[in-house]
């Protein structure tokens, strides 16, 4: 008989979350595991329990168990300030980092540690020049953005393009035979070289065309859902209506109003990169410092 408190050893050795699948817990779940009356809605999650510090998520065929830095009952406010800023922000970068821990072999435990280490340093690498690029981009720097757009469409097309007909080769290696897929790859290769020579302003109106299609399509299909959909819930519906005003007014400003999409593009872009990066580097120092805390708690814990 395996109750779940033995496979939560590793959550105090600096392993953010375990993952156990509910056929190794044989013994259901002790009294001491409160139901959670509230929490943000998660795909999959049945059910959340509490116990103390820790934090368990129900699914049809796991348990996932992370340690809160804060008990909510004991200390309500600290949980939010401190955990649930956490759990919005890592849960999901870290959720797929972390595919699979139980109580086990050592090993395992080491694996998890190692790549959480990785894992935030990567994020904060990864940041820091995003932040720099969004400011550049803020700061009137649209031109460097399309000019990287110049070179990264072509070199994309061309790696594709090259990629497909390989792939043709490798899978059909007969060379008495000319690989009939290969043609599609050969066309984007062509495109990818040719496109080379085109200028900036090509690019420029290539990315302004997608942003109005992807504007209008946007806008008719969040309306015409609205109007047909009779019983739609009011929020759902309302969600709807602003959200196609808005699609159907951006293209309309990009379309009439000049200057106005190139404003609108560098914005949001410069904004998107810039919160993108601090999003990343708040997300890896945060993973640190719970490493961190954990390594305190148990001197063993290698540095994070």
């Amino acid at each position: 008989m395996h109750a779940l408190d033995e496979f939560l050893e590793p959550l105090h050795q600096g392993v953010w979350e375990v993952v156990i699948p509910k056929e190794s817990v044989t013994e259901p779940l002790s009294a001491a595991w409160k139901k959670s009356p509230l929490n943000l809605p998660t795909p999959g999650v049945l059910a959340s329990y509490r116990k103390g510090n820790y934090h368990l998520h129900e699914t049809r065929t796991e348990y996932k168990v992370h340690l809160d830095r804060y008990d909510p009952e004991t200390h309500p406010v600290r949980h939010l300030v401190d955990d649930a800023p956490l759990l919005l922000m890592i849960a999901a970068t870290v959720g797929t980092l972390i595919h699979f821990v139980r109580a086990g072999p050592p090993e395992s435990t080491e694996a998890v540690l190692k790549e959480q280490k990785q894992s935030w340093q990567w994020q904060v690498i990864i940041g820091l020049p995003m932040i720099l690029a969004g400011i550049l981009i803020l700061s009137d720097g649209l031109d460097l953005f399309f000019g990287l757009v110049s070179v990264a469409i072509p070199v994309l097309l061309i790696g594709v393009g090259i990629a497909i007909v390989g792939k043709e080769y490798l899978e059909n290696p007969d060379t008495s035979r000319f690989p009939s897929g290969i043609f599609p790859g050969l066309i984007i290769l062509a495109i990818g070289i040719i496109s080379w020579f085109f200028d900036l302003r090509f690019w420029i109106l290539i990315v302004f065309l997608i942003i109005v299609v992807w504007n209008f399509g946007s806008a008719a299909f969040l309306l015409a859902g609205a109007l047909k959909k009779e019983n739609a819930d009011r929020e759902d519906l309302a969600t709807r209506l602003i959200l196609g005003v808005l699609s159907l007014v951006l293209a309309v400003l990009i379309v009439w109003v000049p200057g106005s999409g190139e404003l609108f593009l560098g914005l949001a872009i410069g904004t998107l990169a810039v919160l993108g990066g601090i999003t990343l580097i708040v997300n890896g120092l945060r993973l640190r410092a719970r490493m961190a805390g954990r390594a305190i708690l148990d001197p063993g814990i290698p540095e994070p």
